[in-house]
Parts: structure tokens; C-alpha cells; sequence
């Protein structure tokens, strides 16, 4: 995987080669991917102070200023449908952990807990898995601290062959 700098216009207009950019293969689609940033962070163990904790975690919820900065990049059918899938898996296996840990809750077959527990902990294996597997086929987005570039990591090294080229020739038509 490689990853790519572009300005900020390009990003959020998505002015892309018309190149997949998480298999390289010519472009059918573009995909909206939002980066969410400024959020509580850590601040969330504030909840564990009790009633004191409370309130500075309220304070610091009404002063936070969270943003989103949307990109459109070009991505083929079969890659965009790859991401649903993987969150549907995750899903799926998060609810056999919790059905399983219920039923050994509850114990209700004659089955001993600690088989109901090890089913349960293989499925939440299995969803951390998963998780970890959407995790690393995601487009990274990084905006930098000038708020002027964009850096998509985890891209094919096509898409950005594709767009170091498309910036190159665009600098040399400028001049």
C-alpha cells in the first residue's frame, strides 16, 4: 500500500484520475469518506470520578469543536462493496458472542458454561478479526497541520502513480 499528499480543493472535489484507489483498475464510481476529528479522546474516563468527573466531562463536551472534512475519491463497484461485507461479518459475529454469552448466562441447555464462554470467546475473536480487517482496507485521510494537504494512505500504488502524474502535468500546463 502507498499513500499520496493532494491539496485539499482536489480531495473534497474529488479531482481524481479516473483510478480505483484501493485496487488501481480503472474507476466506475466515487466514494465519500468523512475524517472526524476533534472529538473527547481519552476525556470519556472522566465518567469513572463520579459526579465531579461529570461535570468537567460536560464542560468539556459544550466547549469541543468537532469537524468533518469530506473526500470523494474514485472507487470500483467491487472495492466499494467490500466494506459493507466486512462490517456485516463483524456484526454478525458480535451477535453470536452475545447470544452465546446469554445462553451461558442463562445456561439454557445442558451444555457446561465454560463451552458456552469458549464459543463466546472464539466469536468475539472472530469480530475483533474482522474489525482489524476493515481497519486495514480503509483509505486513510490525513489533513495536515497547514490545513492545506490531504494525505490518503493505504491507497494502490497505481492510484497514486496516477495522481503523481495528473499533478505533475497539471504544474507543467499552469506555467
Amino acid at each position: 500500500m502507498s499513500s499520496v499528499s493532494v491539496f485539499v480543493d482536489d480531495a473534497t472535489r474529488g479531482r481524481f484520475p479516473n483510478v480505483c484507489v484501493k485496487t488501481g483498475a480503472p474507476s466506475d464510481g466515487v466514494v465519500r469518506i468523512e475524517k472526524y476529528s476533534g472529538g473527547l479522546g481519552f476525556a470519556w474516563l472522566l465518567i469513572f470520578l463520579g459526579p465531579v468527573g461529570w461535570i468537567v466531562l460536560l464542560a468539556l463536551a459544550a466547549m469541543s469543536r468537532r469537524e468533518v472534512l469530506t473526500v470523494r475519491v474514485p472507487m470500483s463497484i467491487a472495492a466499494e462493496a467490500q466494506e459493507p461485507r466486512l462490517a456485516r461479518q463483524r456484526a454478525i459475529a458480535l451477535f453470536a458472542c452475545l447470544g452465546l454469552v446469554t445462553a451461558a448466562i442463562l445456561q439454557l441447555h445442558p451444555v457446561p458454561v465454560e463451552v458456552w464462554a469458549g464459543a463466546a470467546g472464539v466469536a468475539a475473536i472472530v469480530a475483533i478479526g474482522f474489525h482489524g480487517a476493515m481497519l486495514f482496507t480503509q483509505i486513510g485521510v490525513e489533513l495536515d497541520a497547514s490545513r492545506r494537504w490531504v494525505t490518503l494512505s493505504r491507497v494502490d500504488p497505481a492510484f497514486a502513480a496516477a495522481v503523481d502524474a495528473d499533478l505533475a502535468h497539471r504544474e507543467l500546463t499552469a506555467h
